[in-house]
């Protein structure tokens, strides 16, 4: 079975990582590590008892955490999610679906259920490239290969705040190929707070 390693980046949002970590033990499959990337917060934050570990970095931005984490990375796969995201029990087992399945899928794109100030729904899409210029409709959270990721240098780090989205554009602009996974499913948290808010779907 292919290892995934999640990778959580964080600043000054570990009150909500507790229920993130939680939500990647929880499931049918759990992933092969778990890596937190504390991007400076200004408390740095504590090892959690399940002995996940935190690596800190000077605050740099969410892109150069998910690159520390990518350094890092010995899964096969690399999943990436926010500090206050959390996942149905069954998303990794919907992922490997697809990547142990016949045909090289690079990337899967994933489902979202929003919380907090909103609560829409919105199913994995795969746009057409022009469609995502335009309008950024693909949300953050995904599993990629690891080594593909590694091959095209990660995230851009200089797209402070839409360094997903600028994952995305990169996928579909290099042709890769990614599926739409509906029955994997994440869960947003929509706050007046968040670094990301309004920045995606």
């Amino acid at each position: 079975m292919l290892k995934v390693t999640a990778c959580i980046p964080c600043y000054n949002d570990e009150r909500f990582l507790m229920d993130s970590v939680a939500s990647l033990l929880a499931q049918t499959i759990p992933p092969y590590e778990i890596l937190i990337i504390d991007d400076g917060s200004d408390e740095p934050i504590q090892q959690f008892l399940w002995n996940v570990p935190v690596i800190r970095v000077t605050h740099r931005g969410i892109g150069r955490c998910r690159n520390t984490g990518l350094m890092l990375a010995q899964g096969d796969l690399f999943l990436n999610l926010d500090a206050d995201d959390t996942l149905d029990q069954n998303f990794i087992q919907e992922c490997l679906k697809v990547f142990e399945a016949p045909g090289k899928w690079d990337a899967v794109c994933v489902s979202m259920q929003e919380l907090g100030l909103r609560n829409d729904f919105y199913p994995a899409i795969l746009p057409e490239l022009e469609e995502e210029r335009v309008h950024n409709s693909i949300p953050g959270c995904g599993m990629f290969r690891t080594q593909m990721l590694r091959e095209i240098g990660g995230w851009a780090e200089w797209w402070t705040g839409w360094d997903d989205w600028g994952l995305w554009l990169d996928l579909l602009t290099r042709k890769k190929r990614i599926y739409p996974a509906t029955k994997a499913i994440y869960n947003y948290q929509v706050r007046s707070d968040s670094i990301t808010r309004g920045q995606t779907v």
